[in-house]
């Protein structure tokens, strides 16, 4: 988490959490742009983690990081919309990935300016 934190920060305003349940608390208590998370982390899963995340702040723009190579081709992704980053991966690769979920943040905050049911969560 530390190694992620310090490679984020230079470019980034970076908030940890040491599991799911306080990330969750963090959220609920700031504003965010992008949620980057593990798959493997303590109390629940990343995937688990994004689900919930997004379900609060649909806004969000969201990473997942795993070694599961398999969970690419998963079907019970949260719903498809997050960036996924599978290990080992070059430090530049997860700098470019959040550049881009910040991106997709920004753009669902200005259509839901523009028409809130444009930004709106699949049914």
């Amino acid at each position: 988490m530390e190694t992620t934190e310090a490679l984020l920060s230079d470019e980034f305003t970076v908030t940890s959490a040491s599991s799911g349940e306080a990330a969750l608390a963090a959220l609920g208590c700031g504003t965010f742009d992008v949620i980057c998370t593990d798959f493997n982390m303590p109390g629940m899963t990343g995937a688990e983690l994004l689900r919930r995340a997004l379900e609060a702040a649909p806004h969000l723009g969201s990473v997942l990081v795993t070694g599961y190579r398999e969970y690419s081709s998963r079907t019970d992704r949260v719903h498809g919309s997050y960036l996924l980053l599978l290990k080992p991966y070059d430090p530049q690769a997860l700098i470019e990935l959040v550049r881009r979920a910040g991106a997709s943040a920004r753009l669902k905050q200005q259509l839901r300016a523009i028409n809130p049911s444009l930004a709106r969560k699949p049914a």
